[in-house]
């Protein structure tokens, strides 16, 4: 599958973090273990260009639209979680967030 920049993914879009572009720009998210290798779930988008939140590293992180323009995502499907419950509740029963 080709790569795509997170900034370009849905809500719900999930993938592994293939490739940072500009280590410097988004220091504090490898800091924080968003490395390539890292299962991402896009948990929420902002509208325009405002921030977005994924879940990954065992947490939910925002950051702005910039930041994640340098960060490119091999894109594996979309995150289904189980009828009834919420993508907070279906992300943490999977480990994917706190």
């Amino acid at each position: 599958m080709p790569l795509r920049r997170l900034s370009d993914l849905a809500p719900l879009d999930r993938g592994i973090l293939e490739r940072v572009e500009d280590a410097e720009a988004v220091l504090p998210l490898i800091e924080m273990g968003v490395c390539p290798g890292e299962a991402i779930v896009v948990a929420h988008v902002a509208p325009g260009r405002g921030p977005m939140a994924i879940e990954a590293a065992g947490r939910t992180i925002a950051l702005r639209r910039d930041a994640a323009d340098h960060l490119w995502v091999r894109v594996e499907g979309r995150f289904a979680p189980k009828s009834g419950m919420s993508v907070e509740g279906a992300l943490r029963a999977r480990g994917l967030s706190e």
